[in-house]
């Protein structure tokens, strides 16, 4: 009997997954028994026992009669089955899928069925490979599947922030699309210029620009992901394909924003061992686009760079100022290429350079650091999640083999260089604003996943050649490990249970038709209108006849609000009780003051505070859209407006 699928050992798998996927469904959902509940409780309960009957007594169960499975057929067929699985996901009602653990059991099935097929038939192929694959392609294909639902038609802004995200593009091509000259956007530039490029070519439909932003968040995190597998994986293209493949998916817990992918790639790209002086050339690049984007990510190229070279490169008996040489070089100059052109944009953005790096001064919400109603494993736990199996992998299997044959300079460097990021990454986590996620441990996500992967794949060199260095065979790892680090990835990924349900359009452009005929009827009075929000309008055109004004754009007045910048909101309070803007448009009126257990309370709070109530007691309602999202507000001694009256209080 093939030894590689044997049957006892592949059902022991298989309900051992599905009990722990089972497991999760039922931790995620105790709070509503129902019918659902207790299917899925019944499911998990036969799972367990025939997981524990067959860990017990280790059975030999035999098939008799094989049938030869060809091989191309079976690849082909189960990608369509698992592409259609998850096409089930986002398209049937939701009783049968309204949880995203759900379709993490459906997935688990079927991955149990495919290699179910692969026992009891005659072929190359080893069942665990066969499950671990179709639950990896099956989470890729949903991860896709989330993008689809943001490539719409609709004018108005699908998200919290996708009408600044357009908006903040648009400024760097404000000449083109408005007319006007504006301040460059303050926030992240680097991921404003890659989402500009559209707005180069005077593109004004909404749906190419999101289409564009979904082709970089995916192409982008694809090409990074496979990088890395083929850079250091140093293996067979199947292996740097799922490789890269669960590299996406770990990125995507964070998530990694697409311009940090450009950053790393740089240095990924440009890094040749012994090649120093091309590797400063590419650390200098990387930390020019660095200065660009966010400040944590300022010492990345440079670090990067030398977690490499402490991987490559033995001390041996170079003594260890020689050694560091480089990494000193590489770490200064990639600081001081990241400040001029960080310091240059400052001054060049034409905006107040007040106001930039507020990060600096925003307050610090620890209780994040652990279980909270804005995110619920909170950022410690969730982050632990993630790379805790991986790592668990690497001290098993590598961990003497590091103490004994590299030297304590190399391995305590790549441990201190993943401790900064660590460290740095749980602060900015817990500023206000932040914590929802992970991705403000972006920088060492990446980080991580270099050096383990680096260390697991027989990449990191030994001190004077004493020993070879072997990569990882996936078939050293026992099965629950395997498991546990496939399925970190997972949970997050299904913990997304969107549909696909498209707004409609053609009612969205009736009433953008409406705002612009408001905009139309008070062209004439004197002051400017503001939109706080929803300036893809004004980007994309469809609302004509606006003069823009770059100040208290939505995201960048939460931010100011955010930090108490009081220079900027003083005078935003200024012009309010002026009644300087002769209308606003702004999508909430909500002045509840949230408890703790609410989502972002802080920020909310903060939020209705320093910018509803201020705007509330100088401004009213005129009219409403997009059932009552999006309000236009005039100012309270006007008796009538567009033949509408207005109630003063």
């Amino acid at each position: 009997m093939n030894q590689k699928n044997d049957i006892a050992k592949y059902l022991r798998d298989m309900f051992g997954l599905l009990a722990i996927v089972g497991i999760w469904y039922l931790y995620q959902n105790h709070e509503e028994i129902n019918n659902w509940f207790k299917l899925y409780l019944t499911f998990t309960i036969i799972s367990a026992i025939f997981f524990v009957v067959l860990l017990i007594y280790k059975p030999s169960l035999h098939f008799f009669v094989k049938t030869k499975l060809p091989q191309n057929i079976f690849i082909i067929v189960s990608v369509l089955l698992i592409f259609l699985l998850v096409v089930a996901f986002y398209t049937l009602p939701q009783k049968y899928y309204r949880f995203g653990e759900a379709r993490l059991v459906s997935l688990a099935v079927m991955a149990g069925v495919l290699g179910f097929v692969v026992v009891v038939t005659e072929n190359d192929f080893e069942a665990r490979n066969v499950i671990l694959a179709a639950l990896l392609f099956g989470a890729f294909i949903h991860q896709m599947g989330t993008y689809v639902i943001t490539v719409q038609s609709t004018p108005f802004s699908l998200g919290w922030s996708e009408g600044s995200q357009i908006y903040n593009a648009s400024t760097f091509h404000a000449q083109r699309v408005y007319g006007q000259d504006l301040p460059l956007t303050v926030l992240d530039p680097s991921r404003y210029m890659l989402q500009s490029i559209p707005f180069l070519f005077n593109i004004k439909s909404i749906e190419i620009h999101r289409l564009w932003q979904a082709i970089l968040w995916v192409g982008l995190t694809c090409f990074g992901s496979w990088l890395i597998a083929k850079i250091l994986g140093n293996s067979s293209k199947g292996v740097t394909f799922w490789l890269g493949t669960y590299i996406f998916l770990f990125f995507y817990q964070g998530p990694i924003y697409y311009n940090l992918v450009i950053c790393y790639s740089l240095v990924m790209l440009g890094y040749k061992k012994g090649a120093h002086k091309r590797t400063l050339l590419f650390v200098i690049l990387a930390s020019i686009w660095a200065g660009l984007s966010r400040v944590n990510w300022i010492p990345l190229p440079a670090l990067l760079a030398v977690c490499l070279y402490l991987l490559d490169e033995p001390i041996n008996s170079k003594k260890l100022m020689g050694y560091l040489k480089w990494p000193i070089v590489w770490t200064v100059a990639g600081t001081a290429a990241a400040f001029v052109p960080k310091s240059a944009y400052r001054y060049l953005s034409g905006e107040n350079p007040g106001i930039f790096d507020s990060a600096f001064s925003s307050p610090l919400l620890w209780e994040r650091i652990l279980p909270n109603a804005t995110f619920a494993p909170g950022i410690l736990i969730a982050i632990l999640a993630a790379c805790l199996p991986f790592l668990v992998l690497a001290i098993l299997f590598k961990k003497d083999f590091v103490k004994q044959s590299v030297h304590w300079l190399r391995w305590s460097g790549l441990v201190t260089s993943l401790a900064i990021f660590f460290i740095g990454g749980l602060v900015v986590s817990v500023k206000i604003g932040g914590g929802s996620n992970l991705h403000n441990l972006d920088a060492f996500m990446v980080l991580f996943v270099v050096v383990l992967v680096g260390i697991l794949s027989g990449r990191i060199a030994v001190e004077n050649g004493n020993n070879s260095v072997k990569a990882i065979n996936i078939r050293q790892i026992p099965s629950w490990l395997v498991f546990a680090i496939v399925l970190a990835p997972l949970l997050f990924t299904f913990s997304n249970s969107v549909r696909w349900v498209f707004e409609d359009a053609e009612s969205a452009r009736e009433e953008v038709a409406e705002i612009q005929n408001a905009m139309d009827s008070i062209a004439e009075l004197p002051g400017e209108i503001l939109f706080i929000t929803e300036r893809q309008l004004l980007a994309t055109h469809a609302i004509e006849g606006v003069r823009v004004v770059s100040d208290y754009e939505k995201v960048m007045i939460m931010e100011m609000a955010m930090v108490n910048n009081q220079e900027y909101l003083q005078k935003f309070y200024r012009l309010l009780s002026e009644h300087h803007f002769k209308a606003i448009l702004l999508d909430t009126l909500n002045t509840g003051i949230q408890g703790t257990e609410g989502c972002f309370a802080v920020e909310n709070n903060t939020y209705v505070e320093r910018v509803v109530i201020p705007i509330l007691a100088n401004y009213q309602e005129l009219d409403s859209w997009h059932n009552d999202t999006i309000y236009l507000m005039v100012p309270k001694q006007l008796n009538s407006l567009l033949g509408v009256p207005v109630n003063l209080p």
